[in-house]
């Protein structure tokens, strides 16, 4: 009869192993997503600087994982941000008028004008791909061996 020995043992190592890579994939989808919030915020329109400080990084954990894992967004809470970042029609809602003074300095009246799309979310994602998953890898590599 063989008699093996150490599997309490090998199983608490595992069990810290599991711990830790917990642990190292929070910090690492946190870095990810400080990383690509650096990189939309390098490129988002520069209008004001309420809009960029807006664009923000939130962990979701616990109950509040996507499909069952760990995540992190990123985005705004600004209503204008989608119209930002996809374009689309402004109306006049309180007065039968758009009134407004473009940068030569003609004021312009009219009832809607449409704004162009100013892609600032997803160009860094296609972009710094690969950027983001080399820091995510290294992070989850930190402390496991």
């Amino acid at each position: 009869m063989t008699t093996i020995t150490g599997m309490v043992e090998l199983k608490k190592a595992f069990q810290d192993m599991a711990k830790q890579a917990e642990k190292n994939q929070t910090v690492a989808l946190q870095l990810v997503g400080q990383t690509y919030a650096n990189d939309v915020k390098a490129i988002a329109p520069r209008k004001t600087t309420t809009y960029i400080r807006s664009i923000h990084v939130e962990p979701k954990q616990g109950t509040e994982m996507y499909q069952g894992n760990p995540a992190v967004f990123v985005g705004t809470d600004v209503v204008y941000g989608p119209q930002l970042e996809y374009g689309g029609v402004i109306k006049a809602k309180n007065a039968p008028y758009l009134v407004f003074q473009t940068e030569d300095g003609t004021w312009h009246s009219v009832k809607q004008v449409y704004q162009a799309p100013k892609p600032h979310f997803r160009p860094p994602l296609d972009q710094n791909f690969k950027k983001y998953q080399d820091i995510y890898l290294a992070a989850m590599g930190r402390g496991l061996v």
